[in-house]
């Protein structure tokens, strides 16, 4: 039986200054037979500077180093990397703006992030939450943690890397909001006897999503039941989400992003610059949930957008990329991930071995360091 393990941050703030003072830590230990519980809270401080500055190198230098061979935009990102030339030496991060990234910088910088990562997890205000997990973490079986939070920043850290849970090689990690209830109604909702996947091929401009096509063809195998949706309009789209049998799980694949104001973004045919929002389908996509939709798999770079939409629309469960991810990365995630989800394991168990494949593909100084943190579940914990 897996351990699951709950950290709910909220930022606490300061009523006199309107800033960000501390953390409040509140942590869920229980077994999924619910035969023991756990629950304390702790103050906690916030995000250290040195850390958030780490994260921005190895960002940065990941995108460098990704593109032009990502599954973001490229289009849009040429345009607005060309209106944001300045004029000075330096960018906020205190790195050279006419130096060229290499893998090898990119591989120190996520080794910093982790460094940076564990110094403030092992901090003394963390040390009650440290020696708590400690003592109670299942040292033998699956763990599966949520980390439950509004707060972007702490979403894209890489919690995989807190040396309490590298210990143990049963570990994965889901990002949720720290607030959740089911979609309505969803215990009556009746469920097609039929796995119905709607795959949604996007633009293809500079990336092979061909090859994610011959995947998912192979799930037909399993019985399943896909449609394919290949470069399609949004009322073509609107249309699909609303047939009256329903989806149980939506795929797309191609390009998004998320936009300045944590929006998620999708381009949805070679001809659509502007892309549409997850709002633009918001009626639809509840729609969709309602008939049974239960889980969305977006194999395209910088997602956190769409799933905290999807997290409002308390869809079950859904998976994205946090960050720019190689196109060759994200083809490698669906083969592994097929493999392990088709064979009936549990999602959580599915992405962990399919992120364990990927370390050991990627996660060298000549490759895609840190790349093997960018999948991630993202839960409803309301809905079992």
């Amino acid at each position: 039986m897996a351990q699951t393990i709950d950290l709910n941050l909220v930022e606490q703030i300061d009523k006199t200054t309107g800033q960000q003072k501390s953390l409040s830590v509140e942590l869920l230990i229980y077994n999924e037979n619910n035969s023991s519980k756990i629950r304390r809270r702790y103050f906690v401080d916030s995000v250290p500077e040195s850390l958030e500055l780490s994260l921005g190198k190895w960002k940065k230098t990941f995108i460098q180093i990704v593109d032009p061979l990502s599954r973001t935009n490229r289009k849009i990102r040429i345009e607005e990397d060309l209106s944001q030339v300045i004029d000075k030496d330096e960018d906020d991060y205190g790195m050279s703006i006419c130096e060229e990234e290499t893998p090898l910088n990119c591989w120190e910088y996520y080794q910093d992030l982790t460094t940076e990562l564990n110094g403030w997890l092992e901090s003394e205000k963390w040390s009650k939450v440290s020696d708590l997990l400690t003592k109670n973490i299942d040292k033998l079986g699956e763990i599966y943690v949520t980390i439950q939070t509004d707060n972007s920043l702490l979403k894209q850290l890489p919690w995989l890397e807190w040396s309490i849970f590298r210990k143990y090689s049963e570990t994965e990690i889901a990002i949720s909001p720290p607030e959740y209830e089911p979609p309505p109604g969803w215990e009556n909702i009746k469920r097609h006897p039929q796995v119905r996947i709607l795959v949604i091929l996007g633009d293809n401009d500079n990336i092979n999503i061909d090859r994610d096509s011959e995947l998912l063809n192979e799930v037909r195998k399993h019985g399943a039941k896909l449609e394919f949706l290949e470069q399609p309009t949004l009322e073509e789209l609107k249309g699909c989400l609303q047939e009256e049998i329903g989806w149980n799980i939506i795929f797309y694949s191609g390009h998004s992003e998320t936009n300045e104001n944590g929006q998620g973004v999708l381009y949805l045919n070679n001809n659509d610059e502007k892309g549409i929002t997850i709002d633009d389908v918001e009626d639809e996509l509840k729609f969709a949930i309602n008939k049974g939709l239960y889980l969305a798999i977006f194999n395209s770079c910088d997602g956190l957008g769409i799933a905290n939409k999807f997290a409002e629309l308390r869809l079950p469960q859904s998976i994205v990329m946090k960050e720019s991810i190689p196109d060759i990365m994200a083809i490698h995630f669906l083969e592994y991930f097929l493999e392990f989800f088709c064979h009936d394991e549990p999602l959580f168990v599915a992405v962990g071995k399919t992120r364990k494949e990927l370390k050991k593909k990627y996660n060298h100084p000549d490759k895609y360091p840190g790349g093997h943190s960018l999948p991630v579940v993202v839960p409803n914990p309301a809905v079992p």
